[in-house]
């Protein structure tokens, strides 16, 4: 694990399902808290959100979604850790 100041889901191809680690940077860098995506994916997804991680560099974030959809299909998706499901 990197030290702070560093998030450790800023060093370059990082990614964490650690939600200490997500809500770390999630406050560092202004980001949408794992919570919240749940909400807004609630609407914007077809199916049950099983698993989110975040990823990303110094300059962007990204969370990566698995989402069990009716049918048993696993679905991957990758949505904007800043504005994720836009309006």
């Amino acid at each position: 694990m990197l030290s702070l100041p560093v998030a450790p889901a800023q060093a370059a191809g990082y990614c964490t399902d650690n939600f200490s680690d997500i809500a770390s940077a999630v406050q560092t860098n202004g980001l949408t808290p794992a919570k919240e995506l749940q909400d807004l994916a609630q609407g914007k997804v077809d199916g049950k959100l099983i698993k989110i991680s975040l990823c990303g560099s110094s300059d962007a974030y990204t969370y990566k979604l698995v989402v069990l959809q009716p049918g048993g299909q696993l679905v991957n998706l990758s949505v904007d850790a800043k504005n994720p499901f836009p309006q």
